[in-house]
């Protein structure tokens, strides 16, 4: 924005709660209420808050606008520009706004309608295998690789290791140190849970036969090396419970239903369910489609 402009930009001439010139020329203004629509359409909302905040957000937008408006006051005296074309081009714009607003208003009354927790417990009920999760176990380990030393040389620094957690020493404080897996610099080896078919086979076989709580396991070999492996806490396998997936399905069904509502109310001014007294001129019709086929193509209506 040219630096003039941009100095009249101050903290009352953003007031959003009525309508204040912001940015005025010779021949039109930028107003608070210019920037409001804007924002409004042009971001989400769940966006928008965000999107302002960051350096220069905020005048960037009255930047643009001013040069939409300024541009369009010389296109206003430009006599190369048809007037009919761009008065057909408002008006359709102006259509597609409405419908797409009347779209979502009715799609918005039919969504309020609905009973959403009690049409989430209905899904749960009817597809609740894909609520199942199996069982899962959550584990550290050090990794002492074999790939840059033998494998005599990684099991004898693991066996290393191992003596000293048995003598109570800290496992996150030995696995930044020691531990090859680069992860390890910001997890202190720590995995999370992991449920079977995520972990390379022997590993995941050591760590599900564990069944004491904390228990340390010997060096287990894999293709990375040697794992010295704790497991801290095990999930069975079980149903998550229906008020921790809730908030999820509602919002997919929702999402779902928004937009077979949406198609509905389209598709029934398509197909004419919703009778507005069409007339269809079928002789101008075809004279269009048949404008616009190959000439072998085209067949006469005589």
């Amino acid at each position: 924005m040219p630096l003039a402009l941009a100095s009249t930009i101050t903290g009352s001439a953003l007031a959003t709660d009525s309508e204040e010139v912001v940015l005025r020329t010779s021949g039109f203004t930028v107003t608070t209420r210019d920037f409001d629509y804007y924002v409004k359409t042009a971001i989400p909302e769940s966006q928008r808050d965000q999107a302002l905040a960051r350096e220069r957000a905020v005048r960037d937008v009255y930047e643009g606008l001013y040069v939409i408006k300024a541009l369009a006051a010389r296109g206003a005296e430009n006599s190369v520009i048809e007037a009919d074309e761009l008065d057909w081009m408002v008006e359709h714009y102006r259509d597609r706004q409405l419908m797409n607003l009347q779209v979502k208003a009715e799609v918005e009354s039919a969504l309020a309608k609905i009973d959403w927790r009690a049409a989430a417990e209905e899904d749960y009920q009817a597809n609740k295998d894909a609520y199942h999760v199996p069982e899962r176990v959550s584990a550290e380990h050090i990794l002492i690789s074999s790939q840059e030393r033998s494998a005599e040389e990684a099991l004898q620094r693991a066996n290393e290791v191992l003596a000293r957690l048995k003598k109570g020493e800290d496992f996150a404080t030995l696995a930044k140190e020691y531990s090859d897996d680069p992860s390890a610099a910001t997890n202190s080896g720590n995995l999370g849970f992991f449920a079977r078919g995520k972990m390379v086979g022997p590993f995941e076989d050591a760590a599900f036969a564990m069944t004491k709580l904390g228990e340390i396991s010997a060096p287990v070999k894999t293709d990375y090396g040697y794992h010295i492996i704790r497991v801290n806490e095990r999930l069975e396998a079980g149903f998550q419970p229906f008020d921790k997936v809730e908030r999820q399905i509602i919002e997919r069904l929702k999402k779902s239903e928004e937009q077979k509502q949406r198609t509905a109310i389209i598709n029934a001014v398509k197909t004419g369910t919703v009778d507005l007294g069409l007339e269809v001129n079928a002789e101008l019709l075809q004279q269009t489609e048949l404008r616009y086929q190959p000439k072998d193509d085209k067949v006469t209506t005589e």
